[in-house]
């Protein structure tokens, strides 16, 4: 899977944990997990997703802080966490986030 670019598991009544070892997914342009029932943190190591340009989280059971690693993808386009159960505070370093087009956090 080295060469993978988009990872669409939306609407499949997934459960669980997201696997840190999608952290090895280096090449990942594209995550969408939107529309499950995945749930606890949103794992710190999505921050060495380097190539992400859409996190797409929304409509799941994730808890706890956005982790601050997620302000680590400076290709970031499109961020979209809503209908969550994450608490906190923004981060300033969401300034890292130069090429952010597209922020939902509702």
């Amino acid at each position: 899977l080295n060469y993978l670019k988009i990872l669409n598991l939306e609407k499949n009544r997934l459960r669980g944990k997201i696997p840190v070892e999608l952290a090895n997914l280096r090449s990942l342009e594209e995550f969408y997990l939107g529309d499950n029932d995945c749930n606890g943190a949103i794992p710190t190591e999505i921050g060495e997703m380097i190539s992400l340009t859409v996190l797409d989280l929304y409509s799941n059971s994730f808890s706890g802080d956005i982790p601050l690693s997620i302000y680590n993808l400076s290709a970031l386009k499109h961020l979209n966490i809503t209908k969550n159960f994450l608490g906190g505070t923004i981060s300033p370093r969401i300034g890292n986030l130069v090429k952010l087009e597209k922020l939902d956090l509702s």
